[in-house]
């Protein structure tokens, strides 16, 4: 057992060299290997960082962009709105005016008809009134009196009687 913790030289300079032989050996034909295999998964690892960075610039791009469109757009539904708004109250505007115009001309229609029978009938109440009294006056008189002289007459009293009533 003290043959193991005492260091001799030849077991020392085999291990030295074996272990240089073997450094030597994974230098030429290991390392080089790894290292490049290592160094391409580190640039592949840093590209898809790259690549994951520029997708999220990009989303961010085009989510701005978005917003900005869905901004205009909410404006320019609020200003059609607007403008539809206007253009109901306008077209409502009118035709009330239409309707009033329309209502105003049947009302002076109406006047223009009543006042014209009203025309008619006192002219046919004026004429019922001279006729009755001529009739009247012929009876009391007993004899035939002047239908146009009678007329006259009658026609004055009933003018004079609006001119006072």
């Amino acid at each position: 057992m003290d043959k193991l913790i005492t260091p001799e030289f030849g077991t020392m300079f085999w291990t030295f060299l074996i272990f240089g032989l073997l450094l030597l050996v994974l230098g030429r034909f290991a390392w080089g290997p790894i290292i490049r295999m290592l160094e391409e998964r580190e640039r592949a690892v840093k590209a898809d960082r790259d690549a994951a960075e520029s997708a999220k610039a990009d989303a961010e791009k085009m989510r701005d962009e978005l917003d900005v469109k869905l901004r205009q757009l909410a404006e320019d539904v609020k200003a059609e709105l607007a403008a539809a708004v206007r253009t109901g109250e306008r077209e409502r505007q009118e035709l009330l005016a239409q309707a009033r115009e329309q209502s105003e001309q049947m009302v002076s229609a109406a006047r223009q008809d009543i006042e014209r029978d009203r025309e008619r009938l006192a002219a046919d109440l004026r004429q019922y009134v001279a006729d009755v009294s001529l009739a009247a006056a012929e009876k009391v008189l007993g004899e035939r009196v002047d239908e146009n002289a009678g007329r006259r007459i009658v026609e004055a009293t009933l003018k004079d009687l609006e001119k006072k009533g």
